[in-house]
């Protein structure tokens, strides 16, 4: 196992796995020790770090290549009964680092 992100909301724990070919995102119920999910990775980077988003009901994760996805997890119980939304990441330009008060390199 490469991480672990706990929710402090639902009691749920998110785990990568430890493979460096098993890019999959799982749903585990701590209590009843239930794989409630289980979420494909798409493309071939590897897994950088994942975040509870607990107000939204979902759980992010970065990879090595750019990209954000999103699982959020609609079912009150933690069901595979998940939605993927996957985001390009980019560089803030430095008129947008300007404007949000950040140093311009």
């Amino acid at each position: 196992m490469r991480a672990l992100a706990w929710d402090r909301a639902t009691g749920y724990l998110a785990s990568l796995g430890g493979d460096p070919h098993d890019r999959t995102l799982r749903l585990w119920d701590p209590a009843s020790g239930q794989c409630l999910g289980v979420l494909d990775l798409p493309g071939a980077a590897d897994a950088l770090a994942m975040i509870w988003h607990s107000e939204r009901r979902s759980i992010s994760v970065t990879t090595a290549d750019g990209w954000i996805f999103t699982w959020s997890v609609a079912a009150d119980d933690g069901s595979a009964d998940a939605e993927l939304l996957a985001h390009p990441v980019r560089a803030l330009t430095t008129e947008e680092r300007r404007s949000a008060g950040l140093q311009a390199d």
